[in-house]
């Protein structure tokens, strides 16, 4: 039992390394790619900001599932092991 935390430990990090930071690098260029397109292509718009935060919700709402969907995948394959 005193060994438990340890084996919790590395295999969070496991999930880290193998899910969660290419996950999140990869949402960071997607989102400020989009935030810097949209500014260009909208730049005149009176309704920029509003399409900036629209672009982040769909982004959110897209994303975010799939960024679970992974988390989930590498867990249940390191529980496998």
């Amino acid at each position: 039992m005193g060994m438990e935390w340890k084996k919790e430990v590395k295999d969070n990090l496991l999930v880290f390394m193998k899910a969660g930071f290419p996950f999140t690098v990869a949402g960071v260029i997607i989102v400020f790619l989009g935030l810097y397109f949209l500014k260009e292509w909208f730049a005149d718009s009176e309704y920029l900001v509003a399409i900036l935060f629209i672009w982040l919700a769909l982004f959110w709402f897209i994303y975010q599932p799939l960024f679970k969907k992974r988390i989930h995948k590498v867990k249940s394959g390191l529980k496998k092991h």
